[in-house]
């Protein structure tokens, strides 16, 4: 049956399928007469009645895969578009899992007006050996097919384009219309996954649901795979789970997911790495037995031998907070396109200073928030785009993605949170196919005051860095290029996680240290870097890097046309905040070691901050930045920072007169 697409990870893009595959895969062929499908009324309909002798097309849908419900408004304009040219629209919702009650609200929501199915045995998809719910099939008034794949290239798994820019679906219907062949005749259609009959791949032995395949769905999958979970869909059930075999099979086989990217510590580098504490990946022993399971004739088990159901709370996973705080005014977010990022301040968070030991991002539609960075910022501290990026350079307070939208520090650890803060959240919404209207929150837990020092001050304070490169530029057309950015710590820290950002072309990311004494150590490896998942990697212990150490960054970028997601493969890269441009920026979170608290306590922290800043202004690093060699968008800050107003800033005078140099 329907195997769904969380395949969140994974970018599948429409491909013109070799000419010699066409007949396999029934193009320019004959469909059968008695293919048929249930109406929402229990009515069996034969295709040669559903069709008639006009041009038909049969689109296939789920109201619960991500990529269907995507696709449903371009559909529907489409079908509205071809109402009056005699052009046959039929709708088959291939899930098995959706209730006919939900298939009349998605066709009413859309104002679908052709026939809609409901194909839950596949018959009528396995006769067009379907392979995906989104992919389309058009007949010319013979019934022939001349066309099968996607709508256009606008939706793909795991990437969104701000506009198609292949329209396959209406090029081939011009075509049927007109007399002519389409010139593209079949793709591959990005969605979920349909289950074809197929032989065995792997033994599943003794394997169970009950006994072994609840356990690991409920240890790794149902977190967020739950009713009012930020998945798409549930995975709490056997039926939920078995009607998904394929789907699941796909993802836990080729890594993506659960989404984990980490590749493993060279052996090389010994012991000095303690590992992951939020390694989501699967055990050898987890993955064999599933993959097992799911190829099998997947055996129920015994209900007695079912794991005891975990309750998961459905509003804050911190547990309630003392503070919750949301945005003033929603953000509409339109059901299909695509949506620049959007910059939301919420004032004044608190009237005290408080020392935070819990925090939570929790958006009101999940399903179209792909990620949230948040960061605090002095009452009246001007918001313009030049802060947005000093922001990021700055690090970030809370961050938010899909399974990762809690931090809990360790007994000891908080983060300051000063009266009068606000804060400001960067928000990057897709949308899926349904207008909605997000409201933010954050929910914040304080630490009492006996799990504070005499000093009023916990154990040790949380901080965030960015080692960012914003003068990078990656050619048109190329795959591999790479850039980097570091920084020379000031003074010793304790390194907790680390959190890569890149956009859509970013195709791997790494960090190494090289210590004062040369040697040099890989403190994470991500060789196949996915912008769907802003992961933040939680090391199992610290790792202590002493001052001088160099933290290095590289980004490796796909700007070619073989890169799905990529926007425009004919233009030269910069840096930008918009998912069109790109980000070469990695995330340190961190504490000062004992020794450093104190080497630190007499230096000005804002004076080390804008002297991060200031470098990455000065490109040739002649301690000079001139005001024509900064872009536009950053001249207002060059504009307050020459204060002799002579078109060069040197560091001097950013750190303003009473400061040293560093």
């Amino acid at each position: 049956m329907l195997a769904s697409a969380a395949a969140q990870a994974v970018r599948i893009a429409p491909e013109a399928m070799d000419e010699t595959r066409f007949s396999q895969e029934g193009v320019r062929r004959l469909l059968p007469a008695g293919a048929a499908a249930k109406d929402l009324a229990g009515t069996e309909w034969g295709l040669r009645a559903l069709a008639g002798d006009t041009p038909t097309v049969i689109a296939l849908n789920s109201v619960t895969c991500p990529l269907s419900q995507k696709t449903g408004p371009t559909l529907a304009r489409i079908e509205d578009a071809y109402a009056g040219k005699g052009v046959n629209f039929i709708h088959v919702n291939v899930s098995g899992l959706d209730s006919v009650a939900d298939m009349k609200e998605h066709a009413k929501s859309l104002g679908l007006d052709g026939a809609y199915l409901n194909d839950s045995d596949l018959n009528l998809a396995g006769t067009l050996g379907a392979k995906t719910t989104t992919e389309v099939f058009v007949l010319d008034s013979a019934r022939t097919l001349v066309y099968r794949g996607a709508i256009n290239d606008q939706y793909g798994i795991g990437y969104t384009k701000p506009e198609a820019t292949n329209h396959y679906l209406t090029d081939a219907i011009d075509a049927v219309l007109a007399g002519e062949r389409p010139t593209v005749e079949a793709t591959s259609a990005p969605g979920c996954l349909i289950k074809p009959e197929s032989e065995s791949r792997w033994a599943a032995g003794d394997v169970t649901y009950h006994g072994r395949i609840a356990r690991i769905m409920a240890d790794n999958c149902v977190s967020c795979h739950r009713e009012n979970g930020v998945g798409p869909f549930r995975l709490d059930t056997y039926e939920n789970v078995q009607k998904r075999a394929m789907m699941l099979g796909f993802v836990v086989e080729d890594g993506i997911m659960p989404p984990w990217f980490a590749a493993e510590t060279p052996e090389a580098e010994g012991d000095w790495h303690p590992g992951w504490a939020n390694n989501a990946a699967l055990s050898d022993d987890d993955k064999r037995d599933l993959l097992a399971w799911l190829d099998s004739d997947m055996v129920k088990g015994d209900p007695d031998d079912h794991p005891v159901t975990q309750a998961i709370a459905s509003a804050w996973q911190i547990g309630e907070p003392d503070l919750i705080v949301e945005m003033t005014e929603g953000v509409e977010i339109p059901a299909d396109g695509y949506l620049d990022y959007q910059y939301v301040r919420i004032p004044d968070v608190v009237s005290e200073d408080k020392w935070v030991k819990a925090i939570e991002i929790k958006p009101s539609e999940p399903q179209v928030v792909h990620h949230v960075l948040a960061w605090n910022r002095e009452r009246g501290e001007r918001w313009e785009p030049i802060s947005e990026s000093r922001g990021e350079f700055d690090g970030y307070y809370a961050a938010y993605v899909p399974g990762n939208a809690v931090q809990v520090f360790p007994e000891g650890f908080a983060r300051k949170l000063e009266a009068g803060d606000d804060i400001t959240m960067q928000m990057h919404y897709t949308p899926n196919g349904r207008a909605v209207t997000d409201k933010t929150q954050i929910g914040f837990i304080f630490a009492d005051e006996d799990e504070l020092g005499p000093d009023g001050k916990p154990d040790h304070e949380v901080e965030v860095m960015g080692i960012a490169n914003t003068w990078f530029r990656i050619p048109a057309g190329t795959r591999g290029h790479a850039d980097t950015a570091s920084v020379t710590l000031p003074a010793a820290i304790r390194v907790m996680s680390f959190l890569p950002h890149m956009h859509v072309r970013g195709q791997a990311f790494k960090y190494v240290a090289t210590l004062p004494d040369g040697t040099v150590r890989t403190l994470l490896d991500v060789p196949a870097y996915d912008f769907n998942w802003q992961l933040r990697y939680e090391l199992a212990e610290p790792i202590d890097l002493p001052a001088g150490t160099v933290i290095e960054v590289t980004g490796t970028f796909d700007n070619s046309k073989g890169n799905p997601a990529n926007p425009d493969p004919e233009s030269v890269v910069r840096w930008g905040d918009q998912t069109f441009e790109e980000m070469l920026l990695g995330y340190v979170e961190y504490y000062l070691m004992p020794e450093a608290q104190e080497q630190l306590a007499e230096r000005d922290v804002e004076r080390i901050r804008l002297t991060r800043f200031f470098r990455q202004l000065d490109r040739d690093g002649d301690g000079e930045v001139r005001r024509e060699d900064v872009r536009e968008r950053l001249r207002s800050v060059f504009d307050r920072f020459d204060r002799n107003g002579d078109g060069v800033m040197t560091l001097s005078e950013m750190l303003g007169e009473n400061a040293g140099a560093e």
